[in-house]
């Protein structure tokens, strides 16, 4: 029966090894300092009402597609072909537009990640 708990501890710390010579874990500190009042990420509150203006933004981007195709159909100096032409910059114009709204901005979502995790670990270690 030793010999079983042996090869079975055996067994595990050849699967564990890694994380064994690597604890304890040593923390890094991030550079952000915690500031609600200046800060989007850093308030629920603001960053929320952030991405609603990101909605908002996007959803208006959408809604003038009618009327500037309205605009281009209605030109007679263009070719059918020409037309056609203009409609599709304009989608992708306003796929481009709405892909900025839709990631906003890089620097704020990655401060948001951060004290998410950090909000999520201090929830769990209480």
């Amino acid at each position: 029966m030793k010999a079983r708990q042996e090869g079975e501890f055996a067994e595990l710390y050849a699967v564990q090894k890694d994380w064994i010579d690597n604890f304890p874990f040593q923390p890094r500190y991030l550079p952000i300092v915690y500031d609600p009042e200046n800060n989007i990420a850093h308030s629920d509150e603001k960053f929320h009402a952030y991405e609603k203006e990101l909605e908002r933004k996007s959803g208006e981007l959408w809604h003038s597609i009618p009327d500037r195709e309205a605009e281009i159909w209605a030109r007679t100096d263009l070719t059918t072909e020409e037309k056609h032409a203009e409609d599709d910059k304009l989608f992708r114009a306003v796929e481009l537009a709405d892909q900025k709204y839709n990631n906003g901005d890089p620097e704020i979502e990655e401060q948001w990640r951060i004290i998410m995790r950090h909000k999520r670990l201090d929830g769990f270690y209480k």
